[in-house]
């Protein structure tokens, strides 16, 4: 008996340690995101955005593997995730669109 509570502890310890790790990946996932938009024109420094696209996708991978570990996520650490989710589109909608000029083509054809 004792022993199946302990087991259960852990078991719960283990997923609040995993929904932690889950949080701080979406912080740090912000990171790159951030240093993405203090970049500029990313035609000019396209090596810079590779390599932080190619971190990002490393510490996504890594997210989403901890987040398949942990299974179904109570109601307040779902909304963290959504959050996290809605600050990273703001930081990319924030951000002025660089790789492409099909906006301002989009624009003159449009008047």
């Amino acid at each position: 008996m004792a022993d199946s509570l302990g087991k259960q502890a852990g078991t719960s310890s283990s997923a609040s340690r995993q929904q932690r790790l889950l949080l701080a990946g979406g912080l740090v996932l912000l990171l790159p995101y951030l240093a993405a938009w203090r970049l500029g024109d990313l035609r000019e420094s396209t090596p810079q955005f590779l390599a932080l696209y190619l971190v990002a996708f490393a510490i996504y991978a890594a997210t989403a593997v901890t987040a398949l570990r942990i299974g179904a996520l109570s109601q307040r650490w779902l909304g963290a995730v959504f959050l996290l989710a809605a600050a990273m589109m703001a930081v990319t909608l924030l951000n002025r669109p660089t790789l492409s000029d099909d906006m301002y083509r989009y624009v003159w054809e449009g008047r």
